[in-house]
């Protein structure tokens, strides 16, 4: 049916974990019967608890010690609460500052914090604890994978190289711990965005000075909405209900339960099943199968969201020769993988940018009339035959979707002589395998964390912390700085649409699809609003009125 059955050439590997069951498998200690009653309450969806499944596990509840995934943002915002905050459709709101102004050449923010921002232990929310959480985010020991999003901040960058001291970072606690200001290096139109995603959080600075055991359940402490209490690794994190959080009496369910499910495929069946309220990131080749099924709990909607493979352009490695990498893309058939192996569920894509970005004209990879035979000679202008052929390590992380993208590359690829050896992990071996260069060619993606092109294009430049192809062009990078300083909005367009032709015809990356966010929601949810960045805190969920009546 796809037409890419035959992969002779493509060798698989990889452990899959076992399939989840619907109740909690494992903890640090013993469920008592209280904690089984309570999961067992979560698990059948009771109007005080919500149970929503997520791809992977957190890799930390230290905000600056997570990989980087889409999940991973979305605990963290539910239990921390940065100085702005996400409204149920995706605005910025105020979140533990009350409100902010800029000074008149937009390099100076001051925020004054509310007065009723606190911990979940009771003590007050202070500047220091932003202070604090920004300096812990660039400190070069603790190597933080959104380290670079915070680089406008005035010296963030020479902070997180170690040329600076921390206490450089241009971030200031005044007034008692009641302002905070800080200085950008330049105007930066998406700070607050910036501001607004989950690793902008605070930290608990009270509780690191005597307890370094800060970040584990049952230390921890947390500012947002709710507060994590049961965490089993690879099962589940069960996040309760932040009585001293500011809104509480706005937050409508006690207790959320994040399920790690081991497959897209396993969440949608435990949604039909009733053991989950929300099912977040269902796989796109059940798209057509979901709208006929689950028509009104399915949840599709256009999103900033890149999905490519990065080519690994270390010296050592196949694909650090450009010539290579042209090779690749131009063997690809986009649109077959998008519209036939994938089911409509994503759209092709040539730019690493979204074509649905704002204000911003994506710039594509080069094409070629006879890709396949263009292709081949450019195997072998880089030393490649029959004789000797190009064998890459083909890395993706374990889901249908993936696996389906991963094998139809395989194909098109075996078609110009390209052996490819397969390798898929579970998303959290998968990321830290990316970050470690394991890999030829891996699959990855790029959610948008705010609405500018320079969330997608920041990724490419040789001080990003998520340059996954660890990619290094000085033109690029140029550009890049010339685009940050740049004042005039006109100017600043081009130059990023500049940088952005620079890496496409370096084949920085493989360009391949755009997302559309596909999410399940049971109709005994209410609040919950599509947006362009898919991102949906808890605290607006809330039992639907005939839920509620059931209940």
């Amino acid at each position: 049916m796809m037409g890419f059955s035959l992969l002779s050439n493509a060798t698989e590997s990889g452990t899959l974990m076992s399939s989840l069951s619907l109740l909690p498998r494992t903890r640090h200690s013993l469920l008592s019967g209280a904690a089984l009653a309570a999961a067992l309450s979560a698990s059948l969806g009771h109007a005080d608890s919500l149970s929503v499944g997520i791809v992977g596990d957190m890799a930390s509840l230290d905000p600056a010690a997570i990989n980087g995934a889409s999940w991973e943002n979305d605990v963290l915002q539910d239990i921390y609460e940065g100085l702005v905050s996400t409204s149920a459709s995706g605005e910025l709101i105020p979140g533990a500052a009350a409100h902010w102004q800029v000074s008149a050449d937009g390099r100076t923010w001051t925020f004054t914090l509310r007065d009723d921002a606190r911990w979940s232990d009771g003590a007050l929310v202070t500047a220091d604890d932003f202070v604090q959480a920004f300096r812990h985010q660039l400190d070069p020991t603790v190597a933080a994978s959104y380290a670079n999003m915070f680089y406008p901040i005035r010296h963030a960058q020479e902070v997180n190289s170690g040329k600076l001291p921390l206490t450089a970072l241009g971030v200031t606690s005044r007034n008692s711990g009641r302002t905070l200001v800080i200085e950008l290096e330049h105007p930066t139109p998406y700070i607050l965005r910036i501001l607004a995603h989950g690793t902008a959080a605070p930290l608990p600075t009270h509780l690191i000075a005597k307890d370094p055991q800060w970040k584990s359940i049952g230390h921890l402490v947390t500012n947002g909405a709710y507060t994590p209490t049961e965490w089993a690794p690879q099962s589940y994190l069960r996040v309760q209900r932040n009585a001293a959080f500011h809104a509480t009496h706005d937050v409508n369910y006690d207790s959320v339960t994040y399920y790690i499910t081991d497959s897209r495929q396993s969440a949608i069946m435990r949604f039909r099943a009733h053991a989950l309220d929300i099912a977040r990131t269902v796989p796109a080749e059940r798209l057509q199968w979901l709208q006929q099924i689950e028509p009104q709990a399915l949840h599709a909607s256009p999103m900033l969201g890149s999905y490519f493979y990065a080519f690994n352009t270390v010296n050592g490695h196949p694909t650090s020769d450009p010539r290579v990498r042209e090779a690749l893309s131009l063997a690809v058939n986009r649109t077959t993988i998008a519209d036939q192996v994938l089911a409509g569920g994503f759209v092709p894509s040539y730019s690493l940018v979204p074509a649905s970005m704002t204000g911003y004209t994506p710039q594509q990879v080069p094409d070629a009339t006879a890709r396949s035979e263009r292709a081949r000679q450019l195997l072998k202008d880089a030393g490649y035959d029959q004789s000797r052929p190009l064998i890459i390590k083909l890395r993706y992380d374990n889901s249908e979707d993936n696996r389906k993208s991963a094998l139809a590359l395989a194909a098109m690829w075996q078609r110009i002589g390209v052996k490819s050896q397969l390798e898929k992990a579970e998303p959290p071996i998968h990321h830290a395998a990316i970050h470690q260069g394991d890999f030829d060619v891996a699959r990855a993606k790029w959610d948008a964390d705010y609405d500018d092109a320079m969330t997608f294009l920041d990724t490419l430049t040789s001080w990003s912390t998520n340059n996954y192809s660890h990619y290094h062009n000085s033109a690029y990078d140029s550009l890049i700085k010339e685009a940050v300083d740049a004042v005039d909005p006109t100017i600043r367009r081009q130059l990023l649409e500049q940088a952005e032709q620079v890496a496409m015809k370096d084949y920085a990356v493989l360009p391949l699809m755009t997302q559309r966010s596909l999410n399940l929601v049971s109709p005994a949810v209410s609040g919950w609003q599509d947006n362009a960045l898919d991102v949906h805190l808890s605290r607006w969920m809330k039992p639907s009125a005939q839920d509620a009546a059931q209940h």
